[in-house]
């Protein structure tokens, strides 16, 4: 029951060979066929490590990692990372597309972040609005050789990675925004007794506003782990 849970088979491309589902790497779809003799070493490095995920994914209350295949195409994948307890992502749920490009596995997985509010909104900031996620072994971030991708590495250790960017943000960062928290109570004690003076300065947002979520956030940023 377990391994259905983590890991399921899905019908992405449905009928005259059209996705069923959005998906934002589909004009590499349409551009490769999986079913070519040149990359029949890919189809079966591929294989191998999804046929190994079911057992390594977490799956866990506070953080799980849930594998979505099409039935019919192993290089196509969605992902679902549950956010962990006692962080501003608890209970959220972070989608990304992945495809494994033909040049697989010299080259890592193309990945995409989807939980963006159409755009709208950046979670953490290696993980952009625009669907970039900034990881050394993705290629797309500077970092010490040994974290960039190698045919060695694997999918797994890049569900991994991003996992660990969504867990460890917050808590990495803490004091840098309680610095920021602090800096921004201290301008907006200076703006509100501006305002005292010249009610036309007067500003929307009072200094309760960002002094009383400041304390609310402050002893869990310290006591994350």
């Amino acid at each position: 029951m377990q391994k259905q849970i983590k890991e399921f088979v899905f019908r992405f491309i449905g009928d005259y060979g059209k996705l069923v589902t959005p998906y934002t790497f589909k004009k590499d779809i349409r551009n490769t066929n999986p079913f070519s003799p040149s990359l029949r070493e890919r189809t079966k490095r591929i294989a191998k490590e999804l046929a190994s995920m079911p057992n390594a994914l977490p799956l866990n209350a506070s953080n799980s990692i849930f594998v979505c295949v099409d039935e019919g195409r192993c290089d196509i994948i969605k992902v679902l990372i549950s956010g962990p307890d006692d962080t501003p992502y608890a209970n959220g749920l972070f989608e990304f597309d992945v495809f494994f490009p033909t040049s697989y596995p010299y080259s890592p997985p193309k990945c995409a972040f989807l939980t963006t509010g159409a755009g709208n909104v950046r979670f953490n900031p290696n993980l952009y609005n625009d669907g970039k996620i900034c990881l050394s072994i993705l290629g797309t971030w500077e970092g010490r050789p040994e974290e960039k991708w190698s045919s060695y590495c694997s999918l797994m250790q890049v569900l991994v990675s991003i996992q660990k960017v969504i867990l460890r943000h917050f808590w990495l960062k803490r004091h840098a925004i309680i610095r920021q928290a602090k800096n921004w109570i201290v301008e907006m004690r200076k703006d509100a007794a501006e305002a005292e003076r010249n009610p036309k300065r007067r500003e929307s947002l009072t200094f309760e506003s960002l002094y009383n979520p400041y304390h609310q956030v402050n002893p869990k940023l310290y006591n994350f782990w």
